[in-house]
């Protein structure tokens, strides 16, 4: 069996038609151009060099500028890229890639090529589906107009869409049955390989990617991949004129210009003068940049001509523009992340705390489950002789950055406790919100009953304390579920890691009508105002209440003029009742039919 990587080529569509000769894989990037990213995603991978199939008819002026790559490509396979799939043997595999999606920290082929020798049916690496704020919303209408449902799907968890195919894994026997396989086209190839009963499985990628057909989605790759690191992997004849800024030995820079990096002018580049040139951006080889000229956060494709005058912000360049002003035109750079990421907004000390807060609340962990043995060890055993099932109950959570772990307990309930909630639930929950409870929940055990009573149940999460999956201090652990109910509030619970004890455990004051809204507003607050004071404080309260067997009034915790001037920047504190009207930020809502 042997691997032939093939590489799609096509000509994206914001460049329009300044050259015929000009395509996506010979934009620059680097001391190169994006053919050779590529390629270096392939070292270890394919042993064959890669083959190029373009998605267009080439010309000669098209060839001669992958003549420098000859030592590197196999061929440049035109007008019918079907065709290369009839001159290979049965048991060869193609492995077709599309840089038109293309994964920013490029893609891990471990588990795509694992155990090759075996493979049955085709392998696709896909982008996920994702909009701007991770959720999709979906609302169900009766015959009047009304509202009767509101469904919400999280991406990576509940909305598993593809988008589209970075790179597919094909046996060359299951093209043959197709009587013209559109290798340029990875989606429309992956549909058709399923159409013909082809068997195949489908692997997310590992990383956000971006999307190449757009301007903004090359703008990003650009801001992302052009960092100062790649200054010791460009060739010697590039010389680091300022920070940042590199240079190569031929191109011709006018004195009196401003460079600020990171910024590469590649070879025979030409820079007029008072031309300002603002990072990351790159001057492809041959590329001319007229007298002052102002260029930011910009892609100069190879020979472009950029007329005098010529101001763009967060543009790809490509021919000569007449003096005119180029700004950003584009709201929303189209990033596809494939798992679910949230990330923290704290800033730089309170980040600096948390990991020291993991490492210190790991040790009084070890300290805490040495000294509770004894009573941890009487517990495990009346949970044992008193019930069937195991001593602890694992539950799923979602901790830091939406990270499932298990969320350990004494088992206080029957062995089929999980299969009875959803009747009980229909017909009795107590509480509101996503959470469930019953005031004499028939499945709680006679020792269940003291063990929650006293709290006792809790000990073993110092085991997930231990292992840095949850702190002592923090947000209730919850699982992906009651996550779900309002977006802003998971984003804020989950930038930190879930706690034993919290604010809300201890100040929640309304546990008989329900306090779902108290739980948003309590989480939310205790994320804005992180810090050693907070948490000594409700650790205190936690030990001085018995575990928040009664409430702790709020302005003993966090004083009243802090919470109207929020803290680091952040938004001012609302109101426990407020917070039940948050908005669903950033998320997509479509209608279901009735």
């Amino acid at each position: 069996m042997t691997i032939f990587p093939v590489i799609i080529d096509s000509r994206p569509r914001p460049l329009g038609q300044p050259e015929e000769s000009l395509s996506l894989l010979t934009l620059p990037i680097g001391g190169g151009i994006l053919l050779d990213l590529v390629m270096d995603s392939l070292v270890g991978a394919a042993r064959e060099k890669p083959i190029i199939a373009p998605a267009f008819m080439v010309d000669d002026r098209y060839r001669a500028r992958f003549a420098e790559h000859g030592d590197r490509i196999a061929r440049i396979v035109e007008d019918n890229a079907a065709q290369l799939a009839y001159e290979l043997e049965p048991s060869d595999v193609l492995l077709v890639i599309d840089p038109r999606c293309f994964p920013i920290d490029g893609i891990r082929y471990s588990s795509f090529l694992h155990d090759i020798e075996n493979m049955r049916g085709a392998r696709h690496k896909v982008a996920l589906d994702r909009s701007h704020g991770g959720t999709r919303e979906f609302l169900q209408f009766d015959a009047e107009g009304r509202v009767r449902r509101i469904q919400r799907y999280y991406e990576g968890h509940t909305w598993l869409q593809t988008q589209s195919v970075a790179a597919s894994l094909i046996p060359v026997s299951s093209l043959w049955d197709i009587e013209a396989p559109p290798l340029t086209d990875l989606p429309r190839l992956r549909r058709t390989l399923s159409a013909t009963g082809a068997f195949s499985r489908d692997f997310p990628l590992e990383s956000a990617s971006v999307d190449l057909r757009t301007e903004a989605g090359m703008v990003h790759l650009l801001e992302h991949r052009l960092m100062p690191e790649l200054g010791p992997a460009l060739p010697q004849s590039y010389r680091e004129v300022a920070p940042q800024v590199w240079v190569a030995q031929d191109a011709q820079v006018a004195e009196n210009t401003r460079l600020y990096g990171p910024l590469i002018v590649q070879p025979g580049a030409r820079i007029e003068e008072q031309v300002v040139l603002i990072g990351p951006s790159v001057v492809g080889a041959g590329a001319c940049v007229g007298p002052r000229a102002t260029l930011a956060k910009s892609w100069i494709a190879q020979r472009a001509l950029v007329a005098a005058d010529t101001v763009a912000n967060r543009r790809v360049l490509v021919s000569a523009v007449q003096g005119r002003l180029l700004a950003e035109d584009h709201d929303f750079v189209p990033v596809r992340s494939a798992l679910p990421v949230n990330e923290s907004r704290l800033d730089p000390r309170r980040k600096r705390y948390m990991r020291g807060k993991a490492v210190v609340e790991a040790v009084v962990a070890a300290v805490g489950l040495l000294l509770l043995s004894p009573i941890m060890l009487a517990t495990a055993l009346a949970v044992k002789l008193t019930s069937r099932g195991p001593i602890f109950f694992g539950h799923d959570r979602e901790g830091l950055q939406g990270k499932l772990f298990k969320c350990l307990k004494f088992r206080t309930m029957i062995a089929d406790a999980q299969a009875l909630e959803r009747a009980l639930a229909r017909q009795q929950n107590e509480v509101d919100g996503p959470q469930f409870k019953l005031k004499h929940d028939p499945r709680v055990t006679l020792v269940g009953r003291f063990l929650r009573a006293s709290n006792l149940d809790e000990l073993p999460q110092l085991f997930n304390v231990l292992r840095g999956q949850m702190s002592l201090i923090g947000p209730r652990p919850s699982p992906f579920r009651e996550n779900q109910i309002c977006v802003p509030w998971r984003l804020a619970r989950l930038s930190v890691r879930p706690g034993i004890s919290g604010l809300w455990q201890i100040c929640r004051h309304d546990r008989e009508s329900g306090d779902f809204h108290q739980w948003i507003y309590y989480d939310t607050m205790y994320v804005r105002h992180l810090s050693f004071w907070l948490d000594l404080k409700i650790l205190l309260a936690t030990v001085l209440t018995l575990g928040g067997r009664f409430s702790v009034p709020l302005d003993w915790i966090v004083a009243p003029r802090r919470r109207e001037a929020g803290s680091s920047g952040g938004p001012a504190a609302t109101t426990p009742d407020a917070v039940a009207t948050l908005p669903i930020m950033d998320s997509k809502t479509e209608a279901l039919p009735s």
